[in-house]
Formats: C-alpha cells, structure tokens, sequence
C-alpha cells in the first residue's frame, strides 16, 4: 500500500517532503492508515478533523480518538464542530451534502490562511468505484463517470489506486488502531445502498469489478478530455454572446457529427440535461422555454438562447422551509390558535386542506380564486382591476399556492376555500416579511 502511494505522488509531483500537508481524518481505517502511511514516508503533516454530530456519542468519541492521536505523535491538530441536526434541519440539501460543503469550505479556508501546500484525502479505489455507480444512476454524463481524480486543485487523493482490501490488511500488520462509523451499516443513504447491496451483488458476477471499472473510469476520462477539446473548437464555431445571452446556431450545430453529444456538453453547465426535449423543440415549437435553477433557455428554428433568469422569470418555487429569503421573504409556522391577524402581511389557512409543499410562483393568464368572502371564483387579472394594479404592480406580485389553487394573492387576499372555520384543528400561518 505504501509503495502505491509513494509512486502516485511521485510519478504526478504531487508534494514533496518540503511541502506542508493538512490531512483530513475521520478516525476511521482509510484517514488513520493514510495519516501513518504519509508519517512513514516522512511527510510534514497537520490534521484537519470535523465533528458534525451525527452520531451522538459515536462523533464525541470520534473526536477524541483522533486528539489522543495527534497528542501521541505531536502532530497539531485542527478540529472544528458543525451541530447539524439543530442548525441546518430547514436546510433542503442532504445531511451528505451539507456535510461535505461545510467540510471543504473550512479545508479552503485553512489552506489559505496557515499556507499549506495541499489538502490531502484517503478517497480509495474503492471511493470511486461507489462515485462511478452514483454517477451512472443519476445520469452526469462521461464526465461524472471519469472518476474521482488523484488532483483537483489543491486537493489531493493519493490513495485513488489503492483497494480497501489492502487497506485492512495494511491495519492488521502494523496493529493500527481506528474508529468503525456504524452509520456505514445502514442502507439509509444513496451511497450506502450500492456499497452494501448494489457492488456486492455484480462482485457475484463479476469479482474483479473494482479493477473492471477502474481501467473504464480511465478509459472514460481520456474519453471526456477528448470531448472537451472537440466541443471547445466547435463551440467557437456555434456560439456566439451578446451581452448575458448566450446563442447557438442550430443550423451549424445539426451538421456536426454526435451534435446531441456537442449541445449538452455545451449547455449542461447551464444545469440543461433534457437533450432530446429541447432538440424536439428546436424542430416543432419555436419559443419553448426550459428552466434550470439559474438559466433559462429558449428554442427557435435558428437559434438555442440561454440566459440567466431574471427573478420575474421564475416558474415557481416549492416552500420547504419554516423562513425563505427568496423569491420573496417569508416566515411560516403552524399555530393550535384561531387568531385571524387584522395585517394583510399575514394569512391563517385551515392547515388540513393544504397540499405540502406549497408553492409561490408569478401569476398566470387563467389563474383564479374565490377571494374571502365571496362565493364565486374571480379572475386574477379581473382582482388586479378591480384593485387598481399598475402593469408593475401585477409584475411583480407574487402568489401561493396549494398544487394549483391560488391560495393567496400575497400580501392582498387569501382563498375563501382555505380559511380557518369551526373545524379548523390546526393553523398554518403565512407571514410576508417586509
């Protein structure tokens, strides 16, 4: 194992014994392995470790482990605390992501301020056999099949040729103690299901597979950078920007060879996947609109437009948090009280007639609600008359929505269909925030 990693670091000049090496360590086999392994090789090293109390005890006990080993070897030792269970529970990513971001925005901010030459991880062959599977279940495209590199940007992997199997046995011949995250036993994330289930089972057919997928992983990544260098000259040919906007001529771009392959690689930076939606649109429907999170892109018969979107041009966005700054600045919260507040910046809705998660979007020819207290549906557009709305102001007024009944016309009238009454066991409060 250790003449695996002194021949990846040496053969791609990843560090010297000169450099300064902050290691990220969890305490489990593969950090702890690496940690003696790149002691062993003489390497200048600080410990970088995270507890994000996920595990209770378990992480408290994590954290200790590793500041008796640093302690034991003089090494100096980073460690930071991150209570995730109490302060991201409104956050919508998941527990994995939020866990990473957090983990590698502190592992940058360290790199830069105490210097260090590289940030290093004990990511395996393993590791990326997992990402692979991941990946392809998911759908990214060659890139996200090429791998995970031994170097991207300053961080550093050099254990990626290395299989678990000679990790343990690295272990068990030098004695080396570690922490087991229990956590890796339970099929509750995406990641654990294939390496619990999913690898396995093709190991039944294949016992190899790591070595299999390893040699296609690098097939895959010269592959991608052949692609990239093939869709960067044509890209010249096609593109072309004005301003923000950015305009690919379809003509140019259909008389290319693998032209599907061209265009998402092109417009999947834009968070653009659905080729064959949007080359059908191309075809049969000149102005069809698609949406990313941050783009959005527009058909004609000459020309694919990508732009980012501007807020008046979102579609919709889905509340799951208890307070939103965006589209609009909102708090919400369930109330056991009738109380109906007398400021329009507030509506009481009958929580049990709601569908979650509810949705705030711009208004739409057709939209219709019946307004508190009357009988009848209402047009929108016929409300915004009767209240006098400017051309701004129906821009720029923002509606909830229960799937696709209005519910509220924020900050002006709710729906007389979701009111609280007599029956009402349990309020749902909407709050604008001004």
């Amino acid at each position: 194992m250790i003449q695996k990693i002194k021949n990846i670091i040496t053969e791609h000049s990843l560090f010297t014994s000169k450099k300064k090496i902050l290691l990220a360590i969890s305490g489990g086999i593969d950090s702890v392995c690496l940690f003696y392994a790149l002691r062993g090789l003489n390497y200048d090293i600080e410990l970088a470790h995270c507890n994000f109390k996920l595990r209770g005890k378990e992480s408290d006990e994590d954290e200790i482990f590793i500041r008796n080993l640093a302690k034991k070897f003089s090494v100096k030792l980073h460690s930071k605390s991150f209570d995730i269970p109490n302060s991201f529970k409104d956050d919508n990513r998941s527990v994995q992501m939020i866990a990473r971001d957090l983990r590698y925005d502190w592992f940058q901010e360290m790199f830069e301020n105490n210097l260090y030459d590289s940030i290093v991880t004990a990511h395996h062959i393993d590791d990326n056999l997992e990402t692979f599977f991941i990946n392809l279940i998911r759908g990214t495209g060659i890139k996200g099949l090429s791998g995970i590199k031994y170097k991207r940007d300053n961080i550093i992997r050099p254990m990626i040729l290395v299989h678990k199997d000679e990790i343990y046995e690295y272990a068990t011949k030098n004695k080396i103690k570690y922490r087991v995250d229990t956590s890796n036993f339970k099929n509750d994330y995406v990641r654990n299901k294939i390496r619990n289930k999913i690898i396995p089972l093709i190991k039944e057919v294949n016992p190899s597979i790591g070595k299999t997928i390893s040699n296609e992983i690098m097939i895959f990544n010269e592959a991608q950078q052949i692609i990239s260098k093939y869709v960067g000259a044509l890209s010249q040919k096609i593109i072309t920007n004005d301003e923000s906007t950015i305009k690919i001529n379809i003509e140019i771009l259909l008389g290319f060879s693998g032209y599907k392959l061209v265009l998402y690689e092109i417009i999947k930076h834009y968070g653009f996947k659905h080729i064959d939606k949007i080359l059908k649109a191309v075809r049969r429907q000149s102005g069809k609109q698609f949406f990313s999170s941050t783009h959005k892109l527009v058909t004609n018969r000459k020309e694919i437009l990508i732009a980012p979107i501007k807020e008046k041009e979102i579609v919709e966005f889905k509340v799951k948090k208890t307070n939103i700054d965006f589209p609009v600045k909102m708090r919400f919260k369930i109330s056991k009280s009738d109380f109906i507040s007398r400021n329009i910046n507030i509506a009481s809705f009958d929580y049990n007639k709601l569908v979650f998660p509810l949705i705030i979007r711009r208004w739409k020819s057709g939209d219709k609600f019946i307004p508190l207290g009357m009988k009848k549906f209402k047009k929108l557009s016929d409300f915004f008359i009767d209240e006098k709305y400017s051309i701004l102001d129906k821009e720029n007024q923002w509606i909830l929505c229960s799937q696709e009944n209005v519910i509220w016309i924020i900050g002006r009238r709710i729906d007389e269909r979701y009111k609280i009454d007599s029956k009402t066991k349990k309020v749902y409060l909407a709050e604008l925030l001004i």
